[in-house]
C-alpha cells in the first residue's frame, strides 16, 4: 500500500493557470494607472540667484526653498554663490520660507572608520547660523515664470 502524499501543480497549459495569469495582469495594468506618471503636484517656477554672506560669495552651499502652504519644497546647490532651479523641479508658486546653509572647507583629514587606513576626505563645516537656515524666517514670493531672488546675508 503506497501511503505518498501527491500533490498536483499546475501545469501553464492548463485553463486554470492562463485565467488567474489573465486576472493578475489586468489587477496590475489597474493599479499602474490608479499610479500614474508623477506629473501632478503643485505648480512650480524656475528660481535662481545669488548669495552672499557679508559681502562674500558663499562659495559652497544649499538653498531650500520650503512652501508655506501645500506646495512642498526644492533645493538647489550653491556653487560660488550661485544657484540654480529650472522650472520643473522648481520652488512652488507662492510664499517660500528660505533656509541657506553654507560649508567651509577646512582641509583634509583622514576619514578613519570603516574607509581603510590613509583614506583621506575633506572635511567641511556649515558657518551660516540657524536664524539662516532651521529656524529662518525669511519667506520670498515665487511668481510664475523665471524668479531672479538674490540673497544677502546677514539681514539688517
Amino acid at each position: 500500500m503506497n501511503n505518498s502524499i501527491r500533490t498536483r501543480r499546475r501545469c501553464p497549459m492548463q485553463p486554470g493557470f492562463q485565467q488567474s495569469s489573465h486576472a493578475f495582469s489586468v489587477l496590475a495594468v489597474a493599479m499602474l494607472s490608479l499610479v500614474g506618471c508623477g506629473g501632478g503636484g503643485p505648480p512650480r517656477a524656475a528660481v535662481q540667484g545669488n548669495v552672499t554672506w557679508e559681502g562674500k560669495p558663499i562659495e559652497s552651499g544649499t538653498i531650500n526653498f520650503i512652501s508655506t502652504g501645500t506646495g512642498g519644497s526644492a533645493s538647489a546647490t550653491i556653487v560660488e554663490g550661485k544657484y540654480q532651479l529650472g522650472s520643473a523641479e522648481g520652488a512652488s508658486l507662492g510664499a517660500n520660507r528660505v533656509e541657506i546653509f553654507g560649508f567651509k572647507n577646512l582641509g583634509s583629514r583622514e576619514a578613519g572608520p570603516p574607509h581603510p587606513p590613509g583614506t583621506m576626505i575633506e572635511a567641511t563645516e556649515q558657518f551660516i547660523p540657524s536664524e539662516y537656515n532651521n529656524a529662518s524666517k525669511q519667506i520670498v514670493e515665487v511668481q510664475a515664470g523665471e524668479n531672479s531672488i538674490d540673497l544677502t546675508l546677514p539681514l539688517k
